[in-house]
């Protein structure tokens, strides 16, 4: 499946907020965590699919709480959990919808983030959907499949490291957010570092497939570019509001993350102009060895054309040529020869075109 469209013909002709998962289905399984904590204290709980009437009666109000759902396939529990925390329909579709682009929706109880959870998986970038819902006290986050970037996260919330603990759900939002822009820069490193070392495969003509290793790698960087900007802009939109969830004391947090997203698509960009100079810069020694292998076939052109002329004006049928019956009329076309090839050799030496 494409990592830059999502086919909607699932959802053709269906009423606004209707609960269609959109996408490719990465996983039969269903997790769901819930992490709660306040200062003092935190708890961690699995919850099975069967036991899903218990999340109300485990959620403690008093504390902040986490729950992340690898189960976006799963539309029973996700009408269960847009009936449970009254979340607004068109919302929920959005979470639904894989190809969704990252973007930001406030409404009256709750804020919508979403953004593109990227991991290298060999040469080549996969592509997740990960969804925030944001109100007082509680996070919701939808993942298409078990297994995340987040665990530095949940180490920093069992650890009680810096102020995670004490700055609510928009910090502990933005810390997520924070997890996978670095992972940004981290992806952006490793292909960086394989786009570096093309210079000295194209300079010394080692490999005949370059201009398809830059094509894939300009191809990954069209991926991180589409991933970034509109999380570049959805961080825009969110500081300009003030209508979110995101409490005036930890929008500062969102500016240095804002900042990082834009050196994130400055790197990005300047490798995808790096790339861009690499296959000028191959098709400039392709073209010059071409250039050079002509030259030569050239000059030898050159040389021979003379001697064919004079070969074909000795090869005629007339029985009247009289160089024909000299004695020495043989020797002599050589030595004619011979004088031609040297002395076009040395005119081209002197002109450099040999």
């Amino acid at each position: 499946m494409s990592r830059y469209f999502t086919k909607r013909t699932i959802n053709r002709g269906k009423a606004p907020g209707s609960l269609v998962f959109i996408g490719e289905r990465k996983s039969d399984e269903t997790i769901l965590n819930l992490i709660q904590y306040n200062e003092k204290e935190i708890d961690d709980f699995i919850i099975a699919e069967s036991d899903l009437e218990s999340i109300p009666e485990k959620i403690d109000t008093e504390k902040t709480s986490w729950l992340n759902l690898d189960a976006l396939h799963n539309l029973e529990l996700m009408k269960f959990i847009k009936s449970h925390f009254h979340i607004h329909p068109l919302l929920m579709e959005d979470i639904l919808n894989t190809g969704q682009r990252p973007k930001v929706e406030d409404f009256d109880n709750c804020s919508l983030i979403s953004m593109k959870m990227l991991q290298l998986e060999g040469d080549e970038i996969a592509v997740e959907q990960v969804s925030f819902v944001l109100s007082e006290g509680l996070l919701l986050s939808f993942q298409e499949r078990p297994g995340d970037l987040f665990d530095l996260v949940r180490k920093r919330l069992v650890e009680a490291k810096g102020r995670i603990r004490t700055a609510g759900a928009d910090y502990l939002c933005y810390a997520l957010m924070d997890t996978l822009v670095d992972h940004y820069f981290d992806i952006i490193g490793q292909v960086g570092d394989k786009v570096e070392d093309l210079e000295d495969v194209i300079l010394n003509h080692q490999d005949q497939n370059i201009s398809t290793t830059i094509y894939k790698y300009k191809r990954e960087f069209r991926v991180l570019h589409k991933a970034i900007l509109p999380v570049r802009d959805m961080l825009l939109k969110i500081l300009k509001s003030e209508d979110n969830q995101f409490k005036q004391e930890n929008r500062q947090y969102l500016r240095d993350l804002l900042d990082l997203c834009q050196q994130a698509l400055e790197s990005v960009e300047s490798y995808r102009e790096q790339l861009s100079d690499y296959h000028n810069t191959y098709n400039t020694i392709v073209n010059n060895r071409m250039n050079d292998v002509m030259k030569v076939l050239t000059v030898f052109a050159s040389i021979f054309i003379p001697l064919t002329f004079i070969a074909g004006v000795y090869g005629t049928n007339f029985e009247n040529i009289p160089e024909l019956t000299y004695k020495y009329a043989y020797f002599i076309m050589w030595a004619f020869f011979v004088v031609i090839i040297v002395g076009m050799v040395i005119y081209f030496k002197r002109n450099k075109w040999l």
